[in-house]
């Protein structure tokens, strides 16, 4: 029996302090990232995406509901529940 070996493709990502623009696979990999973060830095890092993604749900022209519908955004919620959750996210605790 052979097997065959597939070499596995790793992106190292590396940001510099302060603001950064980041693509959807650039903010995925700092979200992946935070795992490995001293959990205060972690902490930081997920509230700032937090804040970020409430932020861009609050104000994406039509809403949420609108991004689900035109395709910006890919999801299984309907415009009630995806709503529900923005209201949710942009509530102040």
């Amino acid at each position: 029996m052979q097997r065959s070996l597939r070499r596995a493709a790793y992106h190292l990502y590396t940001f510099p302090a302060g603001a950064v623009t980041a693509d959807p696979a650039e903010f995925r990999a700092i979200l992946n990232g935070a795992a490995y973060l001293a959990p205060a830095q972690r902490s930081d890092v997920l509230a700032q995406a937090a804040r970020i993604v409430a932020e861009l749900a609050r104000t994406y022209p039509g809403g949420l509901a609108a991004a689900i519908e035109d395709g910006t955004v890919a999801s299984d919620l309907n415009a009630e529940d995806a709503e529900a959750f923005v209201t949710g996210l942009t509530e102040a605790r």
